[in-house]
């Protein structure tokens, strides 16, 4: 395939261009800055330079995907209203515009946090659950879902909208739980954290991007409902308990310390979706 990705400078976005490239896929590259010279992508992909701001002055060829990942305001990270709205809502929709205009099928990249507390109704948390979002990053991707999958349903656009729940691995920031952890676990220090009894579904990156892969080949009938998606391991557990495994896995000498935390403001102590199992994992 020929894909264009934008927020492939991220955590997610350099495993899937890993994984893009090692399938044999063509993959572009929007960012606001030129890769890297000694960048391991030099030469490898192409690279549009363009801030996401700038997006509906860009002239694109054709693409058979635009996969959108760029986004602002990711926990623990603080974005302003205004550039949540201009970067998480008003591209994605500039870019859904781009898709239509090239003949490109559209995937929207979203959260879990999307649901809020709508997840407390729910064992299984299914995908036309009613967005509740607690926080204003989650606020402004539910607000990118409503107007990305208003105008696909209105203009017959492939599209796909991905709910990612807690993705980890390397090159995540650092301040994220697992870096976190693992820096502590492995430089033999304490670690702090909340009393962990919240429940998520923990999903590696390397899976995601697998997932992210194989639904952007998906016959065009998938895409026209449209196709919207959770994507998780469907194996749910405590932060308390996440944490204990990593720790016993790295074989860390210092100690756990659940409880030395508070939980944060408004935080919704289960997300667990429910995982259309059969397209992610048959």
């Amino acid at each position: 395939m020929k894909i264009l990705i934008t927020g492939g400078t991220g955590f997610i976005g350099k495993h899937l261009i890993d994984s893009a490239l090692r399938e044999n896929h063509k993959v572009t590259l929007l960012s606001r800055k030129p890769i890297e010279a000694n960048s391991k992508y030099m030469n490898k992909v192409d690279n549009i330079v363009l801030d996401m701001k700038d997006i509906g002055d860009l002239s694109l060829s054709h693409f058979d995907v635009i996969i959108n990942l760029a986004a602002t305001g990711l926990s623990p990270r603080i974005a302003k209203w205004i550039d949540l709205l201009e970067i998480n809502v008003n591209s994605a929709l500039k870019l859904c515009k781009k898709a239509k205009e090239i003949g490109a099928r559209f995937i929207q990249i979203g959260s879990f946090c999307e649901y809020g507390t709508s997840a407390y109704n729910y064992q299984l948390i299914p995908v036309n659950a009613p967005l509740q979002p607690t926080f204003p990053y989650a606020v402004s991707k539910a607000a990118s879902y409503h107007l990305t999958r208003g105008f696909a349903l209105s203009e017959n656009l492939e599209f796909a909208y991905l709910r990612l729940f807690n993705v980890y691995g390397e090159g995540q920031y650092e301040q994220n739980i697992w870096p976190a952890l693992k820096k502590s676990a492995l430089n033999n220090k304490d670690f702090k954290l909340t009393p962990g009894a919240h429940i998520r579904d923990f999903i590696p990156v390397s899976e995601v991007v697998r997932i992210i892969l194989k639904i952007s080949m998906l016959p065009s009938s998938y895409f026209m409902k449209p196709l919207i998606l959770n994507i998780g391991s469907g194996e749910p557990k405590t932060i308390l308990e996440f944490c204990e495994f990593w720790w016993k896995y790295w074989e860390a000498s210092g100690n756990l310390l659940p409880g030395s935390i508070s939980y944060r403001n408004n935080e919704v102590m289960r997300y667990v979706p429910y995982i259309e199992k059969h397209l992610l994992y048959g």
